[in-house]
């Protein structure tokens, strides 16, 4: 998911910043996902559901979190008020609720996201091509490594 296309960067940024975000999600229920765990707020949430891109259960925002139902019920409480996410009674069963996320939401991750890239960028930049690309070649060997020797058995 790659919002930034600015021309005022040089090709290999944009490349690099293609490679690092491949690097760091490319590790599903692996090392990263679970660094990412740290970050166990409102953004967190949003990230989850426009990833999802479907209507979830609170409990399965709480499987990813890792957290109690009252610090994901918090959680949506604040997304709720904010307008950042939607919850609805599911049709079938209406004990249940479904979390999904609006476009307020969906903004509102595009601009962190654009932020985050930008300073990459940025970095990179400073760096220069062949800093650049001798990080990500050592960057991908220590995901590697973590992801094993965090989770042998995968």
């Amino acid at each position: 998911m790659l919002f930034l296309n600015r021309k005022d960067y040089p090709e290999y940024v944009l490349e690099a910043l293609t490679q690092f975000h491949e690097i760091v999600s490319n590790h599903k229920n692996g090392s990263f996902e679970d660094l990412n765990r740290i970050n166990k707020g409102e953004s967190f949430v949003l990230r989850y559901l426009a990833m999802k891109q479907n209507k979830v259960y609170p409990s399965e925002i709480g499987n990813a979190l890792g957290s109690s139902n009252a610090r994901v019920s918090a959680l949506l409480n604040r997304l709720e008020e904010k307008k950042l996410i939607k919850r609805e009674i599911y049709e079938d069963n209406r004990r249940n609720i479904l979390v999904s996320i609006t476009n307020e939401g969906k903004n509102r991750i595009k601009e962190e996201i654009t932020e985050i890239q930008t300073i990459a960028a940025k970095i990179f930049i400073e760096m220069g091509e062949s800093d650049t690309i001798e990080f990500l070649r050592l960057f991908k060997i220590f995901s590697d490594s973590v992801k094993r020797s965090m989770f042998p058995n995968l």
